[in-house]
């Protein structure tokens, strides 16, 4: 297939120029209001800049009519193939970039939102794919966004100083994860993000009024009934700390 040839108006010089960016820096994100009235995110790079919708897919397509590679997937009679997959795997990938730059800009039940559509995607995934697709990268992506998400409820729970329901979503977020990630199996940048999360919670049981106590002692209890050892532990490391 020949490339295209872009044209002198086709240059982002311009755009790169107004938006500079120094060695070090990170990423930046921002609002762009549109010349409709809309309104788009982009993320500048080192070497340019990443625009996404902010509503729908990012990159603004409509597979099939549908809003999203999963709507068209889920109303097709067609079996859930490798193909299809890497579709909605490349398409989760746009939304976990999504997601990031909402928590950037500080838009948390945004980059919540995301996140829990990733996670639904690969419960689909899971169920209508089979063998057809490799299984340990679609629970590789349902981690990730859980960390992401727990990431962005436990800190706009901090942003109004509440740092029980900061806690509530860090343990259920690290009830979610599974085994592999909370055993230290998973790689090395789940596993990172987990024990960043672990970390987040040791500082937040300090701040607990006493009056959490009893709340404590039965979220124990019902960990213990539901043979949730994992949190049982925490939830007795926390009693201790109190």
């Amino acid at each position: 297939m020949e490339a295209p040839e872009g044209k002198p108006e086709d240059d982002i010089v311009g755009p790169l120029a107004r938006w500079p960016t120094n060695p070090g820096e990170g990423v930046r994100v921002r609002f762009l209001e549109t010349i409709g009235g809309g309104r788009r995110i982009q993320v500048r790079l080192e070497l340019g800049i990443i625009q996404m919708e902010c509503r729908g897919r990012p990159d603004g397509a409509r597979p099939l009519g549908n809003e999203t590679e999963l709507e068209a997937a889920r109303e097709s009679a067609d079996p859930w193939n490798a193909e299809r997959c890497q579709r909605l795997l490349d398409e989760a990938a746009q939304y976990q970039q999504r997601a990031f730059a909402y928590l950037a800009l500080k838009e948390f039940a945004l980059a919540a939102l995301d996140c829990t559509r990733n996670i639904e995607a690969a419960e689909a995934i899971r169920h209508r794919a089979g063998e057809a697709v490799n299984q340990q990268g679609v629970e590789e992506m349902r981690c990730a966004s859980v960390l992401l998400r727990t990431r962005a409820v436990a800190t706009a729970a901090l942003a109004m100083a509440n740092p029980a329901a900061a806690l509530k979503a860090i343990d259920r977020g690290l009830a979610d994860l599974g085994p592999s990630v909370n055993s230290g199996l998973a790689g090395w940048s789940l596993g990172r993000d987990a024990a960043a999360l672990r970390m987040m919670r040791e500082t937040l049981v300090p701040r607990l009024p006493s009056s959490q106590r009893v709340e404590l002692e039965e979220r124990l209890a019902a960990a213990l009934r539901l043979e949730n050892y994992e949190l049982a532990a925490i939830l007795r490391n926390e009693l201790r700390q109190i």
